[in-house]
């Protein structure tokens, strides 16, 4: 009994198949100019949904060959039918849960367009202007917060082959880094080196530079203490790094670290502050026009 049943299962698969292929080769092979009552042929049925020619000939991408648009067809075929069967399947099993997902959908509903209003009402309000000395003022105010979570550092670094030339000059500019120094560092590495970084004005990771170096983990440690132009190699490159000033991990971090992250922190509290001043005005205006009254206090002995 079950190999007969497992016969029929495996039939019913072939069946449906053949039916997919039937419908994809019309499908491919009928012009995109076709009749209304082309349109109108159904393509497949999950449950009480039905899939139509015109539906999936939105969706099937524009220039694909004969092969890819059937293993897309049929993709997207089998994945309508588990969608439209689970959800099917859904509805049925939350059937006496309709009240509670009606009220969740109202309350989607109403908090979507609540939002939708105060976004719109706070990007034309907004000011997006921040100073520095805004920048500073709320940097210091809250200064604490401003920890790192690891170690940063400010410097100039380049990997050069060991057979590249003028290496000592490099290593005097590179240590020296006056403007001067830093056009010729930037010709030079222009023509020879496998990597650089001179922008000593800003603040990176050290742990960005440091796993591009040929160093253990004891000279991790100890890279932050060094002076002058600090040198590694391997078996055919130098690495030479200044590091012109660095903080270390749980101190403070320099403003200019932070500087994206503060920025971002007092434009969300003008938002607030814009928002519920909305809220408020909003809400005096229903008083002034008898749009709001409270009955409970009435009530009260």
């Amino acid at each position: 009994m079950v190999g007969y049943q497992e016969s029929r299962k495996s039939f019913y698969n072939i069946q449906f198949r053949l039916g997919i292929l039937c419908i994809l080769i019309i499908l491919i092979s009928s012009s995109c100019s076709s009749s209304g009552g082309q349109d109108e042929l159904i393509v497949a049925r999950a449950g009480s949904q039905q899939l139509r020619k015109a539906d999936l000939e939105r969706v099937v991408p524009a220039g694909l060959s004969r092969k890819d648009s059937l293993i897309f067809v049929k993709r997207y075929i089998d994945n309508w039918a588990k969608e439209e069967i689970l959800m099917e399947q859904a509805i049925f099993n939350q059937k006496d849960s309709e009240e509670e997902i009606s009220h969740l959908v109202e309350h989607y509903r109403r908090s979507l367009l609540k939002q939708r209003y105060i976004d719109a009402y706070v990007k034309q309000n907004l000011d997006t202007l921040v100073t520095s000395e805004q920048l500073e003022d709320y940097y210091t105010a809250n200064v604490a917060h401003f920890t790192l979570r690891e170690s940063i550092v400010r410097l100039r670094y380049v990997k050069v082959s060991k057979m590249a030339p003028k290496l000592e000059e490099l290593i005097e500019r590179l240590d020296i880094g006056e403007p001067d120094d830093m056009e010729w560092l930037e010709e030079y590495s222009l023509q020879f080196s496998r990597r650089h970084y001179f922008q000593d004005n800003k603040w990176t990771a050290l742990s960005d530079i440091v796993e591009q170096l040929p160093i253990t983990e004891f000279k991790r440690n100890l890279i932050l203490e060094e002076q002058g132009v600090i040198q590694f190699e391997d078996r055919n490159d130098l690495y030479l790094l200044k590091i012109v000033d660095y903080a270390i991990k749980d101190e403070i971090s320099p403003l200019a670290f932070v500087k994206d992250r503060v920025m971002s922190l007092i434009l969300h509290q003008r938002k607030l502050a814009i928002t519920n001043k909305l809220e408020e005005e909003l809400f005096q205006r229903a008083l002034k026009e008898d749009k709001f009254e409270l009955y409970y206090e009435n009530n009260v002995d």
